[in-house]
């Protein structure tokens, strides 16, 4: 995770995709993983793929209003306005959007 991490800072993203997958397939449970890794998915264009990773961090913290605001605006991109916007609408029942 910290090699992935440190070459996405970087912007070595395709070892940084290489990296975080393998630390994903050892820690399945990370949201943290996810977390960095849907972002690089979305850079590449791996729209459906950045997607599902915001949706599986999503699942297990509901209220990250940071990343319901990213999946929203992918979701939005890709034509799926009310898949985005029922994220945000869960994610502004924790806490308030900044």
């Amino acid at each position: 995770y910290a090699l992935g991490l440190q070459n996405t800072r970087e912007e070595k993203l395709l070892q940084a995709i290489k990296l975080l997958e393998t630390a994903r397939k050892l820690d399945p449970e990370s949201v943290e993983i996810l977390r960095v890794l849907f972002p690089i998915y979305e850079i590449l264009d791996r729209n459906e793929e950045a997607l599902e990773l915001a949706e599986l961090v999503l699942d297990r913290e509901p209220t990250d209003a940071s990343v319901a605001l990213q999946y929203a605006r992918m979701a939005i991109k890709s034509g799926q306005l009310n898949r985005g916007l029922e994220k945000l609408r869960r994610a502004s029942e924790g806490k308030v959007l900044k």
